[in-house]
């Protein structure tokens, strides 16, 4: 596709370093002015941050205390001003945020949000290179996706979505090479999140990365082992009919109003159980047409993108941040059709952000993932399963492992 001459890389490089500014002085100011744990609009200064650097103090000084929740209602009552956000990650990761919690809480969320920024930042590279962007296009592609409302909302809320998606790349790009072992540690570490891990390790196999998805289980295994010294056998237990359920039962009106799952929508608006019932059914149905997406397309850019995208239309729990989730497919269509749908994907994207309901949200990252598939079978047409259309890397014969 022909590019407009008034969409240069040089023009759209200009604008998103104008944004990117704009949007560092906001973030500073919003530090900068933050009474405490308080920002100038009343809000809590770095969302979930209260959990995590709540997490890292208990990890630091009560470990066994993660796995209460009273205890962790005791830790944060001092910043969540009587709102309770309990750590819901496997426990031993609460120790990731020590170093963290040796600062003030408003530091720690600083040199936190400085992490998720390079985390996006490698990703985002890794991604352009597993795609072919055009070293012209990359640096619009950088300040794009650092700058895309969702990755922003990410890192300012504390979010780590930009880890998540630096986990894909790291594994797509170990796939691309060859090294399907390394990969498979690397996926290891989407553990953080095991509703992610298992849908992921699932598109891996049927991809055909037999190995890698062998080494990610293996990975989960020894996490779980790992708990036992420190928490105990039955660590496990504790964890979900705790931690998990609280979170998951005294949040499930606000991840519902702020959801991109179609799943997580449908958990929310219906009783239960016909909730869980109905969204673990279309997680299937969704998840049955992604895996074979993920068949049909085995080199590992295309199998980050449609990764990207599955997680976000089947996952229990997504929020509008997580539309980070989204930038290996918006890429790689930016590689096949021009940049013109990437920009209005970027300009649309802010507007997910209000609260003016989940509806909108999904219809979004539907609207991608159908683009997504069209363009996958235009390649079929063009080069078989597998291909990308013109000028784009080998396709399927690279995979290897």
């Amino acid at each position: 596709m022909t590019t407009p001459a008034w969409l240069s890389p040089a023009r759209l490089t200009r604008f998103g370093v104008v944004v990117a500014l704009g949007l560092a002085v906001a973030f500073m100011v919003v530090v900068g002015t933050a009474d405490g744990v308080d920002t100038i609009s009343s809000g809590r200064l770095g969302g979930d941050w209260a959990a995590f650097w709540s997490a890292g103090l208990l990890a630091r000084t009560d470990r066994i205390l993660l796995l209460d929740v009273g205890a962790q209602r005791a830790a944060m009552s001092d910043v969540l001003r009587g709102d309770f956000a309990p750590f819901p990650y496997p426990p031993l990761f609460a120790f990731l945020f020590v170093p963290f919690a040796l600062f003030s809480f408003s530091t720690g969320y600083v040199l936190y949000v400085l992490v998720l920024v390079v985390a996006g930042v490698v990703a985002v590279r890794w991604t352009m290179d597993l795609v072919g962007t055009g070293p012209e296009w990359r640096p619009v592609g950088m300040l794009g996706a650092m700058t895309y409302a969702g990755t922003f909302a990410s890192y300012g809320g504390a979010q780590n979505a930009t880890i998540t998606l630096l986990v894909l790349a790291g594994t797509a790009r170990l796939l691309d090479r060859g090294r399907a072992v390394a990969a498979g540690l690397v996926l290891s570490a989407l553990w953080f999140k095991p509703q992610y891990a298992l849908p992921v390790i699932g598109l891996a196999l049927v991809a055909g990365h037999l190995r890698t998805a062998a080494v990610a289980l293996a990975g989960g295994a020894a996490l779980w082992i790992a708990h036992v010294p420190v928490f105990g056998r039955d660590w496990t237990t504790t964890w979900a009919g705790e931690i998990l359920r609280v979170t998951d039962s005294g949040n499930r009106t606000f991840n519902t109003a702020l959801t991109v799952s179609p799943v997580e929508w449908v958990r929310g608006l219906l009783a239960a159980p016909w909730g869980d019932v109905v969204g673990l059914g279309l997680a299937v149905v969704i998840g049955a047409g992604f895996a074979w997406l993920a068949f049909r397309h085995r080199d590992p850019a295309t199998w980050l993108a449609v990764t990207g995208v599955a997680l976000l239309l089947t996952a229990p729990h997504a929020l509008r941040y997580e539309l980070t989730l989204l930038i290996p497919a918006l890429a790689l269509l930016a590689r096949r059709t021009g940049p013109a749908p990437l920009l209005a994907a970027w300009a649309i994207a802010p507007v997910l952000l209000l609260d003016l309901g989940p509806a909108l949200r999904i219809a979004y990252v539907i609207a991608v993932a159908v683009v997504l598939v069209r363009t996958l079978r235009s390649a079929d047409g063009d080069h078989g399963p597998s291909g990308f259309g013109p000028g784009a890397p080998p396709p399927a014969d690279r995979v290897r492992g």
